[in-house]
């Protein structure tokens, strides 16, 4: 095992960014079709993979308190998933994700509860072998950038850092790999193309799936090594501009 594991009126928008970093919800407001105003929470999604509770921020985020979806494959099992997800703010979504060929988990020790637990390879095709793929289902129509952190300590064997790739429709998205971290701590910044990977502006039609590959790497670049995934985000592009830091 790996250790270390048609609009009858135009739609109006103003952002409330007033606390932000500092605990406070995101809303939009605006005036609808219907003349009414309406509120929503901005929406950031946060998954944690390998089994121990996350909370609070990432590389992005809302406020110490960000709910995270925690999920724990069953032991090699290949294929996993979960429904109903909830957005950081705790709303409940209809979104949902399947894993494939992810029945093993294992962990680091950085001190940040997301990035300390992985999945990896570990059922019938045999211990870390093959691909990791996630597909992300019922995502509301928009534009998003995802966040996906990859990384396994050294351990049983050498350290991993992932490749990840994503489609969504016809447009497709990486490779892109994490780069050697070995020893990072949760004290220490989030760093891009270090502890995780972001593909930017992602846009995602009405009822399609979004679909991450996750390869073994090493250092950014593919390689034979194991792949493995801590977790992701996703956020509806234009809300960061570095807001949600």
């Amino acid at each position: 095992m790996l250790n270390g594991s048609a609009a009858q009126k135009p739609i109006s928008a103003i952002i409330i960014l007033a606390g932000l970093g500092l605990g406070a919800p995101v809303f939009l407001t605006g005036t609808g079709c219907d003349g009414k105003k309406t509120k929503s929470p901005a929406l950031l999604l946060n998954v944690n993979f390998g089994g121990a509770p996350k909370t609070g921020k990432a590389a992005v985020g809302l406020s110490a308190q960000d709910y995270w979806n925690n999920h724990a494959p069953l032991p090699w099992k290949a294929l996993s998933g979960a429904a109903r997800l909830k957005y950081a703010n705790g709303e409940a979504t209809t979104i949902g994700f399947t894993v494939d060929n992810a029945g093993g988990a294992w962990g680091n020790k950085s001190g940040d509860p997301m990035y300390d637990t992985y999945i990896y390879p570990n059922n019938g095709q045999g211990d870390g072998v093959g691909q990791v793929t996630v597909t992300l289902t019922n995502l509301p129509a928009g534009e998003y950038d995802f966040f996906l952190y990859g990384h396994a300590d050294a351990g049983g064997r050498p350290e991993s850092n992932s490749t990840f790739s994503l489609k969504s429709g016809a447009r497709e998205f990486g490779p892109a790999g994490t780069l050697t971290s070995n020893g990072w701590k949760a004290t220490q910044p989030w760093e891009e193309g270090k502890q995780y990977v972001r593909f930017r502006g992602v846009r995602v039609a009405e009822g399609a799936e979004v679909v991450i590959t996750v390869a073994g790497g090493t250092n950014g670049k593919p390689s034979k090594g194991v792949a493995v995934i801590n977790g992701f985000q996703v956020a509806r592009a234009g809300l960061l501009s570095g807001s949600l830091r």
